[in-house]
């Protein structure tokens, strides 16, 4: 599944986690700040609202992500990196160079999947994403970069 497929949020920290992925890429949206204001305006106490209006911006933002504006074609002359998360019910990755994205990929994890510890989640997240990106990576030096301390 791709990333502007990926599941509405459910709860306050899946909302948070989707918007911290979507902030790193604010540069490249144009307006961001006022059309996630009613995201960043959610607290706790209100019980997650979510209204058809709030769907409909979530799946915007989601959306600018793959335009030809923001995505960035793959060079091999410049060293790519893999940045991954995988919070409590997906995993994603970016795979970006000189600090844009190149592509985006995300998967559901499984039900087994969704039991695990946060580390346990992040590691196979990694590893997943490095064997997906494999044709971008293989033969050359990347990074790859991770939101977990211990990683």
């Amino acid at each position: 599944a791709s990333l502007v497929n990926a599941p509405s949020s459910t709860n306050l920290h899946e909302l948070r986690s989707v918007l911290g992925a979507l902030q790193y890429y604010s540069c490249f949206s144009p307006n961001f700040a006022q059309r996630a204001t009613s995201f960043f305006v959610m607290s706790p106490i209100s019980n997650f609202p979510w209204s058809a209006k709030d769907e409909k911006t979530f799946r915007t933002l989601l959306r600018h992500l793959q335009t030809t504006a923001v995505l960035f074609p793959f060079s091999v002359k410049d060293q790519p990196s893999v940045i991954t998360d995988a919070p409590s019910t997906r995993t994603g990755a970016v795979l970006e160079q000189c600090g844009i994205p190149v592509i985006y990929i995300s998967r559901r994890l499984s039900k087994t999947e969704r039991g695990y510890s946060q580390t346990q989640r992040k590691v196979p997240g990694v590893y997943w994403a490095v064997r997906r990106l494999h044709g971008y990576l293989f033969g050359q030096p990347f990074t790859i970069a991770s939101d977990h301390d211990a990683l």
